[in-house]
């Protein structure tokens, strides 16, 4: 986990920056928005976080501003932020809007498009693995004697 929260803390710095710049001259609502959701990641209030970039996503929505790099953005730090706090679905559906926003934008073949796939690639290793955590501890659990079936504790 803290692999991903390193990653993310370097991606928010970056890519707002690198991709917000022409967005920012014309809505700069949004701008305000999204530094104010960067805070309070970079102050580890995910769960704060998370709802700021749900705010951000129902103003793009609003705007009707779903298609372009702002809502690539909002989409991909909602999911990463989701993967922090291991809500599954969540993160999913975010990095999926935001991969398929990012092939439209930039192209299959592009860093931004890249760096979704890497993200969707971090919550499917991070399921993974406590899947085989569950799993080793169901095994240990066995071996050791306890009744088998689904009526047992």
């Amino acid at each position: 986990m803290k692999k991903l929260f390193a990653a993310f803390a370097l991606l928010c710095i970056l890519a707002p920056q690198a991709w917000a710049d022409p967005y920012a001259k014309q809505n700069p609502e949004w701008v305000k928005m999204n530094t104010a959701a960067l805070a309070l990641f970079q102050e580890k209030e995910f769960e704060k976080a998370a709802r700021a970039y749900e705010e951000i996503i129902r103003f793009l929505e609003s705007k009707n501003l779903t298609q372009g790099v702002e809502a690539s953005i909002a989409y991909n730090n909602a999911g990463m932020l989701y993967l922090i706090l291991q809500n599954f679905p969540k993160s999913q559906e975010n990095l999926m809007r935001s991969l398929h926003l990012r092939t439209t934008i930039f192209g299959e073949n592009s860093l931004e498009t890249a760096t979704a796939l890497k993200n969707l690639g971090d919550l499917f290793q991070t399921q993974a693995q406590l899947f085989l955590e569950k799993s080793g501890q169901i095994m240990q659990v066995l071996e050791d004697g306890a009744p088998q079936g689904k009526n047992t504790p």
